[in-house]
Formats: C-alpha cells, structure tokens, sequence
C-alpha cells in the first residue's frame, strides 16, 4: 500500500519498490522475454533453476508459491518494467485492493502507458478494488486501457482510481 514497498512480494525481497516500477505488462507465456527463453533455465549440475542471462531479477507471484505466474525485469536499476506471466490463464486475487498502487509514480517515470495486456488478468472473482490503481501513473500516464475488465462480482471500488493519472 506503500510507494517504498515491494510490488508483489509482501517481504520486499526483490528490492523494486512499487515507485520505481514504471510500466507493467502482462504475457500470456513465460517464454517471450529473452531470445524466446523461459526467465528461469535448468542447471541439470547444481540441480536448481537459475535465472537467464539478461533477467535481472525473477519471482514467484502465484499465490501458491509453484512459479506458475512469475514477474520479472531485465533492468538492472530504475525505473523498471515488469513482466508477469503465466501459461495458464492469471487470476487476479479476491481482495486486489491496492494491486497497482504507486506503480509510474516516481520521479524517473516518463511511460504514457503504464500497464499493457491487463485483459490477461482475470478479475472475475475480485470482490475488493478498493484503491486499485492508486496514484498510478501519477506522473506521466496518458494511455489507460482496462480491456475487459470484469467487476460484476465487485463490491467495493472505494477510491479504485484515487489520483490515477494525476
């Protein structure tokens, strides 16, 4: 719910405070990234998956903690762009408030489209975006597109776009 905090990983261990996320796409697959690769590869010696040449950080954001939605970025420092991608269909969590928050809000963030292929995040069983998309793209969105997005089940928008696109 923070600007400083991690986006997607409540321990901040990936080190991206949402602030310094500038853009956000999604991906229908895990292997459209790095020359066609997945972000993790096999090392058959170590018997461990590591991450790909060109990756710089990789996480696990399903809420099963199976690596079967992963997000990750190829810029070593900020502003950042996050993939997140799935090959099976990504459902976003029940209670999503607070979900993009602060993303495109720091000072180095100049992206006019912040997300893209938000129609992959099925929100059909949301029932909480209270404050969704909080001060995201505060700085330089121009370029909103919410594709198909499901809200019959929703209720509660508190603030869903509280100073979005300021």
């Amino acid at each position: 719910t923070e600007a400083t905090k991690g986006f997607l990983d409540g321990d901040n261990e990936t080190g991206i405070a949402r602030q310094d996320i500038e853009k956000v796409i999604f991906v229908n697959s895990l292997d459209d990234v790095v020359d066609g690769d997945m972000p993790y590869i096999w090392n058959s010696d170590e018997k461990t998956w590591n991450i790909k040449s060109g990756i710089q950080k990789v996480w696990d954001v399903s809420a099963q903690g199976d690596d079967s939605i992963l997000a990750w970025t190829t810029q070593i420092s900020a502003p950042y762009t996050v993939y997140i991608g799935s090959e099976y269909e990504i459902f976003a969590n029940q209670i999503s408030s607070y979900l993009f928050s602060y993303i495109g809000y720091g000072t180095n963030c100049d992206e006019t489209e912040v997300v893209t292929n938000l129609n992959l995040l099925n929100t059909n069983s949301v029932t909480d975006m209270s404050y969704m998309f909080n001060n995201f793209g505060y700085r330089a969105m121009t370029i909103f597109n919410l594709g198909a997005f499901d809200t019959a089940d929703v209720t509660n928008m508190t603030n869903m776009f509280n100073n979005c696109g300021n």
